[in-house]
């Protein structure tokens, strides 16, 4: 084997390591149901989010392009967030009948 083939292969097992080690992480936190949170302000996700979920100015919101979910409280500041549509669902009953 010749050293770019050596190097091409080196970089191929390097790449496909790091997709297995992606996958599992995020199969991990999909199993979390909700992740930590630090209440963030946000900009209501006017783009990269579509709305699956409001109740009294609360919105369930999933990413188009990570599928993350995120729970807003009515002023925009996200409360709760993670890969479980039905855990976030969960939570923004939760929130929203306060």
């Amino acid at each position: 084997m010749s050293e770019k083939e050596k190097s091409a292969a080196d970089t191929i097992a390097a790449v496909t390591a790091t997709a297995s080690a992606i996958i599992t992480l995020v199969a991990t936190l999909k199993e979390a149901g909700t992740l930590p949170n630090i209440p963030f302000p946000t900009m209501g996700g006017k783009v990269f989010w579509k709305n699956i979920a409001e109740k009294d100015g609360w919105k369930l919101q999933k990413n188009m392009f990570t599928t993350h979910c995120r729970v807003l409280d009515p002023n925009n500041v996200r409360v709760a967030w993670g890969f479980s549509e039905e855990a976030l669902l969960a939570e923004l009953q939760k929130v929203a009948g306060k």
